[in-house]
């Protein structure tokens, strides 16, 4: 019953349907967190910690619980991994094995066309309990606090890249034709956003036809991509992006 009842959480929270049900959910939620500890499973916990977090910050709704497990769920504590600087560092723990392959090869293609300044695995939000990550960011650019890059009217200077693979997407019946991403993958970024991320994307698939193509050819996929966003190489920085060379 409470595997069932915190699914049902969830998915309410990642649809941002809490507000529109809010009665109902409080409701739910109240017994959930009042039946006894070993009717659950870890990952409920795991579950009903993502819907407080979700129902907090996208649509401003508190569910509360004096449960220890859920007292303390959350921190926005910024924590990350600087690549390059932590090479014990390993994202596969945490993701799928083609996941964590194809997070290095953009990495290593990122080093090797001068985007040197980005983190790998930055703790959005963490479990201030055992500090494990609820939300992260597989590629994230902390940019300077003047950036001229504004959205909603205010300065945003995080900018995430999230890699996604075929997990992360929806297919029709064949699994091979993609209908639109997941919910939770589509939540996450709703998330992302409303804590001031300005957020892209970039599929595997993508990538395998981008990795085939010459180097110039990646360079002006990387910086059509990025630039926007204010992420610039190590020549771009020194001799500008060119979009001004165009006025």
């Amino acid at each position: 019953m409470a595997h069932s009842m915190s699914n049902a959480l969830w998915a309410f929270a990642v649809a941002g349907r809490v507000r529109e049900h809010e009665e109902k959910i409080r409701s739910l939620w109240q017994k959930v967190t009042s039946m006894d500890g070993d009717d659950f499973y870890e990952d409920d916990w795991k579950h009903l910690r993502q819907a407080q977090i979700m129902a907090l910050h996208t649509e401003g709704i508190a569910l509360e619980s004096d449960r220890k497990e859920l007292r303390a769920a959350e921190s926005q504590s910024g924590g990350f991994t600087a690549y390059g600087h932590d090479p014990g560092h390993k994202i596969g723990k945490l993701k799928s094995r083609a996941k964590s392959k194809f997070d290095k090869a953009i990495v290593e293609e990122l080093t090797n066309l001068g985007y040197k300044s980005f983190y790998r695995g930055w703790h959005v939000i963490e479990d201030s309990s055992n500090k494990l990550p609820l939300t992260d960011v597989d590629i994230a650019w902390n940019l300077p606090a003047n950036s001229e890059e504004e959205e909603g009217g205010q300065a945003s200077n995080k900018v995430a890249l999230e890699l996604d693979d075929h997990a992360n997407f929806l297919h029709d019946l064949s699994g091979m034709k993609v209908v639109k991403r997941d919910m939770g993958t589509t939540a996450k970024s709703k998330l992302l956003k409303s804590l001031g991320w300005r957020v892209t994307h970039l599929s595997s698939s993508h990538w395998e036809i981008i990795r085939k193509r010459p180097e110039s050819e990646k360079r002006s996929f990387w910086s059509n991509k990025l630039s926007p966003f204010g992420v610039l190489n190590s020549w771009e920085q020194e001799w500008g992006d060119g979009r001004d060379d165009a006025n």
